[in-house]
């Protein structure tokens, strides 16, 4: 019994080796994407925690507030409103990126089970063969002993 060779095998584990490359890509597109949105959600907490500074400073018991103090503020808090501007750009660029790469893997992934789909239908006819070979070597001992004993 011969043993089963798939011809496109070499073809085949080239395509496991891009798909897991693929998978390990993805993975790291992921990573950044949520360290982008971790920076962009402590730019936004770091501007409601200046916000809230902020209000409890005018709510205070105080008669005015500096216009140095209201100054600064306001020059904070667009800096922060900048930053979380290009944080989010920066978020929605990883978010754009991480879409392509799971593109990507699917793309691989497509051509590793059509691939693995060829194998199952080969080694199913393989294993069809092997068993009518079987059967007709079988079928030609039967038919040699019956002959052999017919002459007797």
């Amino acid at each position: 019994m011969a043993k089963f060779n798939f011809r496109l095998q070499g073809y085949l584990n080239v395509k496991e080796k891009l798909e897991g490359q693929r998978k390990m890509e993805y993975g790291q597109m992921l990573q950044a994407l949520e360290k982008e949105k971790a920076n962009l959600f402590m730019l936004e907490s770091e501007k409601a925690q200046c916000l809230g500074l902020f209000k409890l400073t005018i709510s205070s018991g105080k008669k005015g507030l500096d216009p140095e103090e209201m100054k600064r503020y306001n020059s904070y808090l667009s800096r922060i409103a900048a930053m979380i501007n290009r944080q989010s750009a920066k978020v929605a660029e990883a978010e754009s990126s991480a879409e392509k790469k799971r593109l990507e893997l699917l793309e691989a992934m497509k051509e590793r089970k059509m691939l693995d789909t060829l194998k199952d239908k080969a080694r199913a006819v393989y294993n069809r063969q092997e068993l009518l070979d079987e059967q007709k070597a079988a079928d030609e001992i039967v038919s040699s002993r019956f002959k052999k004993n017919a002459r007797l």
